[in-house]
């Protein structure tokens, strides 16, 4: 017949809290009969078991949890800082953006502007109408581009 002891009981036996009978509860290291409940000698046994594991090196210590926790933290941290660098690679200071965008636009409003007088040069033939029709078709299609029509 087993005795049925409960968790408070069983903590005092064994010389630790509460709350520990619960977490060896969960790893099934103490065996539970019931809500609360717990079989004193099965426990008992079970629990020396898992401390004969823990002497002989076959359980994770404390101590080897604590450096595992350290290094994980590190490599986290290690991979929050290259992210870190990463996106400060590709971030772009906005003023510095407008700036070249608009030296840019600029340039390029300059350059269709001198279209009909190229292509004058390059077709002699044209007649002073005809350059005057290119022109306003560059003039036009800048102006639809600049209200957003294109």
């Amino acid at each position: 017949m087993t005795e049925a002891v409960s968790n408070a009981d069983l903590a005092a036996y064994l010389d630790v809290t509460p709350s520990t009978i619960g977490d060896l509860a969960a790893k099934g290291r103490v065996v539970r009969t019931g809500r609360g409940k717990y079989d004193l000698k099965a426990s008992t046994r079970a629990y020396i078991g898992h401390l004969r594991e823990a002497a002989a090196g076959r359980v994770a210590t404390n101590e080897e949890l604590r450096a595992e926790k350290i290094r994980l933290t590190a490599a986290q941290a290690d991979m929050a800082e290259m992210t870190k660098a990463e996106r400060a690679l590709t971030m772009v200071d906005v003023r510095e953006f407008e700036d070249r965008w608009a030296s840019e636009i600029v340039k390029l409003r300059a350059q269709l502007l001198t279209v009909s007088g190229k292509v004058a040069m390059a077709l002699p033939q044209l007649t002073p109408h005809e350059v005057r029709e290119i022109d306003r078709v560059v003039r036009n299609a800048m102006t639809a581009i600049a209200e957003g029509d294109a």
